[in-house]
């Protein structure tokens, strides 16, 4: 039995399929499947059902996973803290941040890290919708900082750090800036409404505070979308940090959209149980926790 299987295995179970795990832990799927029916034959035990469309993990699969997962867990600490011993620091932290958040007050708090840590390249991407929480599940960064959909628990820790109000808006001169009562879905959907598009790879369709059947025009990030609001195309919800400015201008007016009305987007620091634990990317979580952490919603 080797590190090296188990962490084949692991990589199964949280992803899915044989497929998807070889292409997390950058192995190709024959060889995943050989690691795994390698591990089987070592401890003799079947800990995966291949029966269904998907593996699954069989009863005396799961009581093995269980320890398993605690091993890994205990293995990436212990690296974790050799490093931290030897004082060798990471050249690379990878950052993903969900784009609805104030992105200022993030890298307030990665500026100080920055100076503290100048020989540490550290790498920030905005991701829309389920772009960070994916590009986390993955591997691809030590730390996301977005809203707990698709958290993925015994694997992964978050906090909450804070939450952003959001609610639709439309500029002034447009047809429903007249209207100072509830908007209906009906009369809305007679309106352009603007989405920003999912940036994961899987194509998850938006549908919170979508309206369905309605006029719709998609957009890549949240200034094109307010961009777009703000020229009277259309309407749709923006974070209200965002646009501060220009409903105290009047330049935008808030309205009341039926199954639409303000809302908290709860955001979290997360990281995966078996990485992000380097020097620099213990230092960013601790001090972006004790910065920005609030009480859980």
């Amino acid at each position: 039995m080797t590190l090296e299987q188990l962490k084949a295995l692991d990589a199964v179970v949280q992803h899915g399929s044989i497929r998807a795990a070889a292409k997390h832990i950058h192995k190709t799927a024959p060889a995943v499947s050989t690691l795994i029916k390698n591990l089987e034959n070592d401890v003799e035990i079947t800990l995966l059902s291949r029966e269904g469309y998907r593996p699954k993990l069989t009863d005396e699969g799961q009581i093995f996973y269980a320890k398993a997962k605690r091993l890994l867990i205990e293995m990436n600490e212990l690296s974790a803290l050799s490093q931290r011993i030897s004082g060798h620091k990471e050249l690379i932290v990878n950052i993903a941040i969900n784009a609805v958040c104030p992105l200022q007050t993030v890298l307030a708090v990665l500026r100080k890290i920055d100076k503290r840590h100048p020989e540490t390249q550290i790498n920030v991407s905005t991701e829309q919708m389920g772009g960070a929480m994916e590009r986390l599940s993955r591997g691809e960064v030590e730390i996301a900082i977005t809203t707990s959909t698709g958290l993925q628990s015994g694997y992964m820790e978050a906090y909450p750090i804070f939450s952003i109000p959001i609610f639709p808006v439309v500029h002034r001169d447009h047809p429903l800036a007249n209207v100072d009562q509830l908007i209906s879905e009906h009369q809305a959907s007679q309106y352009t409404q603007v989405i920003v598009r999912d940036s994961s790879r899987f194509e998850n369709k938006q549908t919170l505070d979508v309206i369905e059947g309605g006029r719709h025009c998609h957009v890549t990030d949240f200034l094109t979308k307010k961009e777009v609001i703000e020229s009277g195309l259309g309407w749709g919800g923006l974070p209200e940090y965002m646009v501060k400015k220009e409903l105290k201008s009047g330049k935008l007016k808030r309205i009341v959209v039926e199954n639409f009305e303000l809302r908290q987007s709860h955001q979290y620091i997360i990281r995966r149980l078996e990485g992000g634990r380097g020097i620099v990317a213990q230092d960013i979580w601790q001090e972006l926790i004790t910065v920005l952490y609030e009480e859980p919603p």
